[in-house]
């Protein structure tokens, strides 16, 4: 496949024409020349349009994203009445599930007296726009086992105690999986997004392999439209070692770190602090500091990288402080989020050469939460991107659904330090578009250790770009949110035409 007349962002300025064969990029030059050496080729004319690398999603979750497609979206529901009216008009016979709802500024948080108002006789579940906290009705609260975590008086659930929701959905079968895996990947296309880090697996060993089956048959099918790392989450070492038995790369599927969960969420008050919460509270550890040095020591026996959920301080204090033992990080291992930092932690991710997955989303979507809810002193090493990538290899990501996925409203978020309100935060923590870019291309690659095969428009490197509907280096900071993937473009093979 030969692509010319186009404006091909590289590390040599930019080119006219890329060619593209066995999904590799073979060749790139000026059109004329590539015409001239590609004479059977097929020819696509970009028509002067401008061409990035393809998008590189570091982390989010593809499943959760299907589910958040199919049911109730909340994220724009701003009172509980408008919850109740949306939840009965969406009513099935079996069971409800909705999505994004934040109560942060509700005069009570949303519980189980305001779900029953939509049905006392199906279970409802409405997760949080963090993930880590969820509300349900009388009829689901019963048929879940009593556990910590669980407030049964109002119907809350919080972090590890979320896992217990699982069993209130029907097993799905492999098919199932696959159709939902599909379409997901579809619209993360639209997007321009060309490969993903996602955590689709917790907890479960039978289901995440039925997960992982899916996947590697959808690939062997020729159906995966993004490249693929499958995080996965156990805390027990057996079944960590179990699913390590199916470890094996190809160009389109490969299974990537174990995920630790060290804290929650800053929403929901369970990210892990230094500091307490304006409300008095400090968070919740997720994962006790014994457990989490003696499941990094086995993932370097295994040769097994670590990705760690640390969205509070405190959190990243454990992590950073658990992984100093081990006296190198030859494998990566990584923290995902950093939403709440101080400097002696940024110190410290240079000195450990940590990298870093980033939600720059989150500052459009969360600043509002963080200025509320955290002391002066934490929310001024908050969400602090260009410290971050100063001091180590930042990679951007979405968390979606529990950010949204568009890159192109991370990128804007990243460069202009803004929320949705044109709230600026920390103006000297803005990157460059170019800083920008790499952070969702060609770092996110370094986390999965293919940074010599993508992220990049080079010879040797994936064939995986986006052709943009505008000129990216130039188009006003405040516009390239609304910048669209014209055409996407995976292993030479067009996935996404606007």
């Amino acid at each position: 496949m030969l692509f010319v007349n186009g404006r091909f962002f590289t590390d040599k300025g930019f080119r006219e024409a890329v060619y593209v064969e066995g999904g590799i990029i073979r060749t790139v030059g000026r059109s004329v020349d590539l015409l001239r050496l590609h004479p059977g080729a097929e020819i696509i004319d970009l028509e002067k349009k401008t061409v990035v690398p393809g998008f590189n999603d570091s982390h989010l979750h593809v499943l959760s994203y299907s589910r958040f497609l199919e049911s109730v979206n909340l994220r724009d529901a701003k009172t509980k009445e408008e919850i109740i009216r949306r939840g009965r008009e969406a009513l099935g016979q079996n069971s409800l599930v909705m999505y994004g709802y934040d109560d942060g500024s509700f005069p009570r948080p949303l519980s189980r007296f305001d779900l029953d108002l939509i049905s006392t006789e199906i279970p409802i579940v409405a997760y949080r726009s963090c993930g880590h906290v969820a509300a349900v009705n009388g009829r689901a609260l019963a048929l879940l086992p009593e556990s910590e975590g669980i407030d049964i008086e109002n119907g809350i659930l919080k972090e590890n105690a979320l896992s217990l929701l699982e069993g209130l959905k029907p097993q799905e079968s492999k098919l199932r999986l696959k159709e939902r895996i599909k379409n997901a990947l579809s619209r993360l296309n639209a997007y321009g997004i060309t490969s993903v880090g996602t955590n689709d697996v917790k907890d479960d060993l039978e289901t995440g392999l039925r997960i992982l089956e899916a996947y590697r048959e959808l690939e062997e099918e020729g159906e995966l439209s993004a490249r693929v790392s499958l995080q996965f989450a156990f805390t027990e070492k057996e079944k960590i070692a179990a699913f390590l038995e199916e470890r094996r790369a190809s160009p389109f599927f490969r299974l990537g770190p174990l995920k630790l969960f060290l804290d929650g969420s800053l929403g929901g008050e369970t990210a892990l602090l230094s500091e307490p919460y304006t409300s008095g509270n400090w968070g919740i550890q997720t994962l006790g500091e014994g457990l989490l040095e003696e499941l990094l020591g086995f993932a370097e026996e295994k040769g097994l990288q670590v990705g760690a959920h640390a969205i509070g301080d405190a959190a990243s204090a454990l992590f950073l402080s658990a992984l100093r033992k081990q006296k190198q990080n030859r494998l990566r291992h990584f923290l995902i989020h950093l939403q709440v930092l101080r400097p002696d932690l940024l110190a410290c991710l240079r000195e450990l050469q940590v990298p870093a997955a980033l939600q720059p989303i989150f500052i459009a979507e969360d600043m509002e939460i963080a200025k509320r809810k955290l002391s002066k002193h934490l929310l001024k090493t908050s969400y602090c991107f260009k410290s971050i990538s100063e001091a180590t290899v930042s990679a951007f990501g979405s968390d979606a659904p529990y950010g949204e996925i568009n890159p192109f409203r991370g990128l804007q978020a990243a460069l202009t330090q803004e929320n949705e309100q044109g709230e600026v935060l920390h103006p000297e923590e803005r990157v460059t578009r170019e800083e920008a870019l790499k952070c969702y291309t060609e770092n996110s690659a370094y986390l999965t250790f293919e940074e010599s095969r993508k992220g990049r428009i080079a010879p040797g490197q994936y064939g995986d770009f986006v052709v943009l509907c505008k000129y990216y280096f130039s188009v006003p900071e405040k516009e390239i949110s609304e910048l669209k993937a014209e055409l996407t473009v995976v292993g030479g093979r067009i996935v996404h035409r606007r």
